[in-house]
C-alpha cells in the first residue's frame, strides 16, 4: 500500500509559521542561521508590542478602566507569548514524533484507513484555514475601528516615549501595530490549531486500529507489521487460528504505541 507522510497534514500551519517566523529549522537546513536572523527580527517585534502595552498598563494603574480595557486584550496575548514558547522549545520533539508516525506500523493498510486519512487531512486543512480567517477577520476589525471614534486612537493602546499623535509619526505607529498584530494573530491562530491537529491524528491511528480489529481475518501479519490480503484464510483452516493471534499481538503492539505517543504529545 502507498504510504503517507503526515508532516503534509500540518503544511499549512507549518507554512504559517514559517512566513512569520515562528518555526524552527533542521540543523542541516542551509538558510538555518538567515531564518534564525528572521526569527529573532520577528521575535522583537512581538515583544516590543507587547512591552507598549505593558508600560501603557503602568502608567494607567490608577485609571481602573483604561487598565481594565488594556488587560483583556493585553493579558491574552502576553499568555498565549509564553504558551508559543513551550510549544517553540519542544518543537524537535514533535518533529520526531511525527517522523515516527511515518513508520510502518501507523500507516493506512487498506482502503478504509486511506478513506479516512484523506478525509481527516481534508477536513483538518478547512479547520486551520478557518481559524486564520476569522483571526484576520478580527485583525481588520481591529484596524478600521479608529476610524469610527472621534479621536484618534491606534488599533490598540499603547504608550511610547514620544508624542505618538503628531503625523507621520501616528501612520508610522499604526503600520507598525498593524503588522504586529497580523504576526501575532498569525501564530497565536496556528498554534492551537497546530496542537489539536496533533491529538486528532491520535485519533486517526485510534480508529486505523478499530478498522482492523473489526475485519482481522482480512489482514496478516509480516516482520512485526500488520498487512491486508487474507481474504482466502478460511475459519476450517489450520492456519486460522495462529495467523489471527500474530495479528491481535500486532495490534496490541500498535495500541501500546498509540497510548505512548499520545502521552509524549500530551
Amino acid at each position: 500500500m502507498e504510504s503517507i507522510d503526515y508532516m503534509t497534514f500540518f503544511s499549512f500551519n507549518i507554512r504559517v509559521f514559517k512566513l512569520f517566523g515562528f518555526w524552527k529549522e533542521d540543523n542541516n537546513h542551509s538558510y538555518k542561521k538567515l531564518y534564525g536572523v528572521y526569527n529573532v527580527l520577528c521575535t522583537l517585534v512581538w515583544t516590543l508590542f507587547l512591552s507598549s502595552q505593558f508600560m501603557y498598563m503602568y502608567k494607567n494603574l490608577h485609571h481602573i478602566e483604561e487598565l481594565l480595557a488594556i488587560s483583556y486584550f493585553t493579558i491574552p496575548l502576553f499568555v498565549c507569548s509564553l504558551a508559543f514558547h513551550v510549544l517553540y522549545k519542544k518543537m524537535d520533539s514533535i518533529k520526531l514524533l511525527l517522523k515516527k508516525m511515518n513508520q510502518p506500523m501507523f500507516q493506512p493498510k487498506c482502503k478504509e484507513h486511506f478513506e479516512l486519512a484523506a478525509s481527516f487531512k481534508k477536513s483538518f486543512a478547512a479547520f486551520s484555514h478557518f481559524v486564520i480567517y476569522l483571526g484576520m477577520q478580527t485583525i481588520f476589525l481591529l484596524m478600521i475601528l479608529p476610524y469610527w471614534e472621534e479621536d484618534q486612537m491606534f488599533p490598540a493602546r499603547a504608550w511610547y516615549p514620544f508624542r505618538s499623535e503628531l503625523s507621520p509619526i501616528f501612520q508610522l505607529i499604526w503600520v507598525y501595530q498593524t503588522i504586529s498584530l497580523i504576526l501575532m494573530m498569525n501564530v497565536i491562530a496556528s498554534m492551537p490549531a497546530f496542537s489539536t491537529g496533533l491529538f486528532l491524528l491520535i485519533g486517526l491511528q485510534c480508529d486505523y486500529l478499530s478498522i482492523t480489529l473489526s475485519n482481522l481475518q482480512r489482514f496478516y501479519t509480516k516482520n512485526g507489521v500488520i498487512n491486508e490480503g487474507n481474504e482466502n484464510v478460511q475459519f476450517t483452516s489450520p492456519k486460522f487460528s495462529n495467523i489471527m493471534l500474530e495479528n491481535l499481538i500486532t495490534c496490541i503492539r500498535h495500541y501500546t504505541e498509540i497510548r505512548r505517543i499520545a502521552m509524549e504529545i500530551e
